[in-house]
């Protein structure tokens, strides 16, 4: 398990790398950069929405090995954000639309996402490819 916790983007930032690299070690080059991609979008929700008005208010994100997966948790300590987890393409066609877009990216790139109490907890899965169940885990 991996645990960091930020409360700015830029806090954030330095841990990026790192985390894409564990992604793609764990679920393949493409399926590993599909998943950073979501968990940008949840750590830009939880900061820029979640905890828009909690200036203080820390986010944590947690990576758990789960053997044919690995899962990745964002929690925010504000009061969340406005979600709708039915799949709309169409939301990608109105560039002007300013709300809604990092979660219909989340749901068309990940495996499986749950979000909870009111949004402040967003769940992503995403499976690893054969080879990479076999050779990876998360470093101690």
């Amino acid at each position: 398990m991996i645990s960091i916790v930020f409360s700015t983007i830029e806090e954030f930032a330095p841990q990026r790398n790192g985390l894409l690299t564990l992604m793609c070690s764990m679920c393949g080059s493409q399926r590993g950069m599909r998943l950073f991609v979501a968990v940008n979008e949840a750590v830009n929700n939880a900061l820029f929405h979640a905890n828009r008005d909690l200036p203080e208010a820390c986010v944590e994100l947690v990576a758990v090995d789960e053997g044919a997966s690995l899962r990745i948790s964002v929690r925010s300590e504000g009061d969340g954000f406005e979600h709708d987890l039915r799949a709309d393409p169409g939301v990608f066609s109105d560039f002007l639309r300013e709300s809604g877009r990092g979660v219909q990216i989340i749901l068309h790139v990940v495996d499986e996402v749950s979000i909870e109490e009111s949004g402040s907890i967003v769940t992503l899965r995403m499976g690893k490819d054969d080879s990479q169940r076999r050779n990876s885990s998360i470093p101690s």
